[in-house]
């Protein structure tokens, strides 16, 4: 086998050659998958036009979209550098992602093993599949930045890789084909920028406003076949088409890993999500017809990214450090103004009602209680590194897209309907592009500069700032009614509470009503209820006692508040909806006119 893989790599290296010449500077990566028993990426590296400040060969720390620090160079197994005539040349690793060579000058290549993170015995940082790597029986998922490293000089030399992979095996990816099981890169970035799904995928091709739309699925149920999906993909990219109204890219690849629970759970990976990129976009989701909207919303959210931050960016992106990355200011645009944007281009391409958009803003909010509001959105983007920044992180997805909603209103508002924040959007990214970036600190300026004065003052309420969000006002100017809280019309009791978990693994309650006026709080720990303990094994069986309760009715109820344990005596109360909208019956006629404007692309 050793011999066998030699020879191969021989006969690689010659096609490699004859494919790009004897470029000076070009990286060449070989990767061979052929043994997935044993977890591991080997991989050769043939460097050109290496001097003696090429001493350093890196692995990220991180990547662009992931915000969180998962240092890949601690699954290296082995590494070790030759020279030309077959002897090794001295090197050691110097921290956990950087491995220095001495004499880097004599290098002919190097070799290492890198271990997969799907299921990888260190667990000092949870590594979710879409922003890892997998080697499995069946499918291989390679996010290149997670195996391939980089010279600490050469990040911008332009790159060839090639894969030695099962013959019974599909690849997908959005990498430029160079030859047979030869892929090109014009650098690191865009290597990075370009994950790869190889197993026993199905495939689907539609046509979405010129751009050829690839999807490649791995999945154990027939039923989630590329084939089977395709049109489900297809609609959702027709409202983000329309949304979208050009073509930023002639391309895209959807990759996608979709398993039933019962394997999830096997393999220990109940999460799950969606990495964005430049021309492609990394899933790993459940195969379950009851998750087909998670499916949905997914999509349309990762294939938006093309506007931004792919081509809607700050330096910090554009010029992005992979070894000790600099947190943005603006994620709150990045991912807040996605979100809103997957959500509304639905509703005003009509595959969503006004009703159902609503419900999905009611959603927003909902998710939103869990969190603090002490925490600005640009507060939330500068840490988004740290242990504080993670945990609010999700928060970007349900407040960012409020406040962006709100931001839109606005806008519609100030221009007499002529521009919301989707032409805002459009102008940042024709101007700026994919090869064009702004200034971190002066996002904001240029947002106003292309906008109106009033705008600043909303960005240090509700961006910068944590003033309450406006949300009565700014839903009456397009005729739509706002409620924070409104009694339920049916008899359903309620002990006052949702219910949610903190960062201890602690029963909480969570978005406490006015039900609740017996003495709950927000975030008390709740210990026992209804004269049970309360535990997360219990929790459904012991809650589903306030079914057979009546409002009114009396309820014993133990909590612990700033380490102190209370009792309290729980009084059931009349189930209390928060954050209810509807659309009012008797509009002004100015409300009627930016309604109009507000539920349709301009």
């Amino acid at each position: 086998m050793q011999n066998r893989f030699k020879l191969i790599q021989v006969l690689l290296v010659i096609s490699i050659n004859m494919v790009l010449g004897n470029t000076a500077d070009t990286i060449h990566y070989l990767v061979d998958l052929t043994n997935v028993k044993d977890d591991l990426f080997h991989v050769t590296v043939y460097p050109k036009g290496l001097t003696t400040s090429s001493n350093l060969f890196n692995f990220p720390a991180t990547a662009p979209g992931i915000y969180t620090n998962i240092d890949f160079g601690r699954y290296i197994k082995s590494f070790k550098a030759y020279n030309k005539k077959g002897n090794e040349i001295t090197s050691f690793k110097k921290n956990t992602n950087q491995w220095e060579i001495e004499n880097p000058e004599n290098v002919y290549k190097i070799e290492y093993d890198i271990e997969d993170t799907y299921d990888s015995s260190l667990d000092t940082v949870k590594v979710f599949p879409m922003c890892g790597t997998a080697i499995e029986d069946g499918f291989i998922i390679l996010n290149t930045f997670g195996v391939l490293g980089y010279f600490n000089d050469k990040q911008n030399c332009s790159i060839t890789l090639t894969l030695n992979y099962p013959k019974d095996y599909l690849l997908g990816t959005s990498l430029e084909k160079a030859g047979v099981s030869v892929y090109q890169a014009e650098n690191y970035d865009k290597l990075a920028d370009s994950p790869i799904l190889l197993g026993k995928l199905s495939k689907a091709t539609t046509y979405v406003n010129n751009i050829a739309v690839n999807l490649f699925v791995y999945t154990t149920d027939s039923l989630f076949r590329a084939e089977n999906i395709i049109g489900i993909v297809d609609t959702l990219l027709q409202s983000a088409s329309n949304f979208i109204d050009y073509s930023p890219v002639k391309s895209y690849s959807f990759l996608m890993c979709l398993l039933p629970d019962s394997i999830r759970m096997r393999q220990g990976q109940m999460g799950g999500g969606a990495l964005e990129h430049n021309q492609s976009s990394l899933y790993f989701l459940p195969a379950d017809m009851n998750e087909l909207s998670m499916l949905k919303d997914v999509v349309i959210h990762e294939f938006l990214h093309i506007l931004t931050p792919l081509n809607a960016h700050s330096e910090l992106i554009h010029n992005y450090d992979f070894i000790n990355p600099k947190p943005s200011k603006h994620v709150w645009f990045y991912e807040g103004v996605t979100e809103w944007g997957s959500t509304v281009a639905q509703m005003r391409c009509g595959y969503k009602s006004l009703q159902q958009y609503l419900q999905k803003i009611t959603d927003y909010l909902r998710l939103n209680d869990a969190f603090k509001k002490d925490y600005s959105l640009c507060e939330m983007s500068l840490e988004s590194y740290t242990n504080k920044g993670r945990k609010t992180f999700l928060n970007f997805f349900n407040r960012g897209a409020i406040t962006a909603g709100l931001l839109d209103i606005r806008l519609l508002e100030l221009s007499n309907g002529e521009k919301g924040l989707r032409e805002l959007l459009l102008s940042l990214v024709k101007e700026y592009g994919k090869d064009k970036c702004f200034k971190d600190e002066e996002f904001f300026e240029i947002i106003v500069k292309k906008t109106y004065p009033e705008i600043q003052d909303f960005i240090d309420k509700y961006i910068c700032g944590t003033e309450p969000l406006p949300l009565t006002e700014y839903f009456n100017k397009v005729g739509i009614e706002y409620i924070y809280e409104k009694p339920a019309d049916s008899d359903k009791p309620s002990i006052g509470s949702n219910i949610g978990m903190n960062d201890n693994g602690e029963i909480i309650t969570q978005g406490v009503t006015t039900g609740a006026d017996y003495g709950l709080k927000e975030e008390d720990v709740i210990l026992e209820i209804f004269g049970e303990k309360l535990t997360i094994e219990n929790i459904k069986d012991v809650l589903d006692k306030k079914n057979t309760m009546k409002i009114g009715d009396h309820f014993p109820i133990k909590i612990k508040r700033d380490g102190e344990e209370i009792s309290l005596n729980g009084v059931m109360s009349r189930f209390i909806r928060r954050h209810v909208f509807s659309i009012m019956e008797n509009p002004t006629p100015d409300q009627l006119v930016l309604r109009e404007v507000w539920t349709r692309n301009l």
